[in-house]
């Protein structure tokens, strides 16, 4: 709806103006802007740290303290026991034991020596480098991807929610509808054809700037109705407009305010199309009614595919809105959802309260979509605020996810993201843990006196850094997934 602008108004850049022409002063610019804010939540984005990789830093430091006490453990072994099982060395040698650069005669000319070789090589190969960069590479490429699609996650925490959620709850108005009034329904009294009340209610339309006026007027020139020229026009707040079309009086608004005395089938079709949800407005000519005109808000075009994909995935929906109760259960029978998933003239405490009831049923994270203004306490309440729309939602960063442009179907495309770029992080950790494992026991010289392989420092060098080369190409991968 329209907001009055009066001196010290502050202004979005992006604003409407309906009405008189305006004097701005630019209060922002430079890295205050939307745009720098925007770059900044990216990069923000990319240094937030997701749970996830808060385990695996715990985990790394507890790893490196294993490491060092297992590097001690293989020097005093290989330093103590590399005597009793010498007779066996030698002839491991003789057989040409891979031992790798020659090193494998002098190790076996001093234990000692023979220990320093493989603790280092122990240190060497399990430097956590693979392990530090499983998580914080993917979660980069991942918030990269999702930047040039238009969908800025506010860091990794925001990710790996997204990928766990249980169940999705929608804003009504401008979020799961256009936001934009559009003529529905036509019901004139039998003496009027259709064609004329739309006529006669778009001219006189045209003297204002309320949203009503704008579903009538493109309602019109959709029809490719020519306009009469109106004079006189007189808005009454909260009723409608009057004026004079042709010379003759007119009347848009409430029916009782534009007949006093309705015709009991107005009053039928009026119950009927209320009943449906719509905004009726009645239309008089002359001081005779000539009937009615239904506007509503009609769903987004991308909602019902957009929540067909969310149910074949098993997440549960609701609806959460402040608008009354027939429009909201209207549009809820239309996009399939559950009566009991339905809410209606909520305010922010309540609808706060119901994300807190859906948290607890699902068992799991709870994602709110809105506009990123009116709904900022439930995005906030939520543990994902998802907010659709242009840079002013950006600019209030209530949201951990936020959809530039006017793009609904983006929400699932964000999901799939996470999900996919979490299933990254996990292939990169088992990767990382795995190939510790495999490759620390060979490194103590664990294949030492059965097969006299012996893995020297360069060589551990040289598998260390295939192994974190391997994690970041399989996180590199993501931008084709």
């Amino acid at each position: 709806m329209p907001v009055q602008a009066v001196p010290g108004s502050v202004l979005a850049a992006g604003a409407l103006n309906l009405d008189a022409p305006l004097e701005l002063e630019v209060s922002r610019a430079g890295r205050d802007s939307a745009i720098a804010r925007i770059i900044h939540l990216v990069e923000q984005a990319q240094a937030r740290k997701a749970p996830i990789q808060g385990l695996a830093d715990r985990v790394a430091g507890r790893f490196c303290l294993g490491v060092l006490l297992l590097a001690l453990a293989t020097l005093l072994f290989w330093w103590l026991a590399a005597p009793r099982i010498w007779p066996v060395l030698p002839a491991l040698q003789a057989h040409g034991g891979h031992a790798g650069h020659g090193s494998f005669g002098a190790a076996a000319a001093d234990p000692l020596a023979l220990g320093m070789q493989l603790a280092i090589a122990v240190l060497v190969v399990a430097c956590p480098c693979a392990l530090g960069l499983a998580t914080p590479t993917a979660i980069a490429v991942g918030c990269g991807r999702a930047a040039r699609a238009g969908l800025l996650f506010r860091g990794g925490d925001a990710i790996e929610t997204a990928s766990e959620l249980g169940a999705v709850l929608f804003d009504k108005t401008g979020t799961l509808t256009l936001g934009r009034p559009r003529v529905t329904a036509l019901a004139p009294l039998p003496f009027t054809s259709p064609e004329r009340l739309l006529q006669l209610a778009a001219s006189l339309e045209t003297s204002t700037r309320h949203p009503l006026a704008f579903a009538l007027v493109q309602a019109a020139r959709e029809r490719e109705l020519a306009l009469l020229p109106a004079s006189d026009c007189r808005t009454a707040a909260g009723q409608g407009v009057c004026g004079e079309l042709d010379g003759h009086p007119c009347r848009v608004g409430r029916l009782s305010w534009v007949s006093p005395c309705p015709p009991p089938e107005l009053l039928a079709e009026q119950e009927r199309l209320e009943a449906d949800g719509a905004t009726v407005l009645a239309v008089s000519w002359q001081g005779r009614p000539l009937g009615l005109v239904a506007v509503q808000d009609q769903p987004r075009p991308d909602a019902e595919p957009l929540l067909r994909h969310l149910r074949e995935q098993g997440l549960g929906l609701g609806l959460l809105s402040g608008d009354r109760r027939s429009a909201v259960e209207r549009l809820g029978q239309r996009l399939g959802f559950r009566a009991a998933d339905l809410a209606w003239e909520l305010s922010p405490e309540q609808k706060w309260e119901r994300i807190l009831a859906w948290r607890e049923e699902a068992g799991a994270p709870v994602a709110m979509v809105g506009d990123g203004i009116n709904d900022a306490p439930a995005l906030a309440a939520a543990d994902l605020g998802i907010a659709v729309g242009t840079g002013t939602e950006v600019a209030r960063e209530t949201a951990a996810l936020v959809v530039m442009g006017d793009r609904l179907e983006a929400i699932a495309t964000a999901l799939q993201l996470a999900r996919s770029t979490m299933a990254k992080v996990r292939q990169n950790l088992v990767w990382a843990f795995g190939y510790n494992l495999l490759v620390l026991p060979i490194a103590a010289g664990v294949l030492l006196p059965g097969f006299g392989i012996l893995l020297t420092p360069p060589l551990a060098a040289l598998l260390m850094a295939l192994s974190s080369i391997t994690v970041v190409v399989n996180a590199l991968l993501l931008k084709d997934g």
